[in-house]
């Protein structure tokens, strides 16, 4: 049990570098990446909500479980990890069949932690990405007026990253998915939920 714990601590810490190191990575690299304007609030109003961000309380592990659905675009929950580090809160989903899954992670940007958090996810939302490669594409979209990273890592399988209210970080990974079934997803997982409505 106790290797499971530090294999999931490792796999999640792992992420959180690797989009932050890809987010330094392409601010650097010529012509990857544009300033423009963020389509949901400027890059002052994220950076002046951190204060109270901090002052508030980050969602429970009850509270996350209650919030992620049953099922997903028709594939059941098979697993959920609550948050691991103190004084973060975070969960993430699992849902799957056979070979096709879906894994979802949000992280709440309160409490005294929670900022340095969803660093990454803030910088990302307040850029807008156009890159392509052998591996794939990477390039800002707007579903249904929410600012969001898409990248497409091969053949049906893709990534979708965004701040969502100015305080949560949201990842979606989903493998044997197409980018059509982003409405469906994003429908079932309904983060207009998410507090403060």
């Amino acid at each position: 049990m106790k290797k499971s714990i530090k294999s999931i601590a490792s796999a999640f810490i792992g992420l959180i570098l690797l989009v932050s190191c890809s987010g330094k990575e392409a601010a650097q690299s010529d012509g990857s990446m544009d300033g423009g304007e963020n389509l949901e609030s400027p890059p002052e109003s994220v950076q002046d909500n951190a204060e109270t961000l901090s002052e508030l309380t980050p969602l429970t592990t009850e509270q996350f479980k209650a919030f992620f659905p049953e099922t997903i675009i028709g594939l059941p929950q098979t697993s959920f990890v609550e948050s691991f580090m103190p004084g973060i809160g975070s969960g993430s989903a699992t849902y799957r069949t056979a070979n096709r899954s879906i894994r979802i992670m949000i992280i709440d940007g309160t409490g005294e932690k929670g900022a340095d958090a969803v660093g990454t996810y803030k910088f990302s939302h307040t850029k807008d990405y156009d890159e392509k490669g052998s591996w794939g594409y990477t390039k800002t979209i707007v579903h249904e007026g929410v600012k969001m990273k898409e990248s497409s890592l091969g053949e049906d399988r893709f990534n979708w990253s965004l701040f969502y209210k100015d305080r949560f970080a949201v990842d979606i990974d989903g493998k044997e998915v197409t980018k059509e079934e982003l409405d469906g997803i994003m429908k079932d997982l309904n983060l207009t939920r998410l507090p403060p409505d």
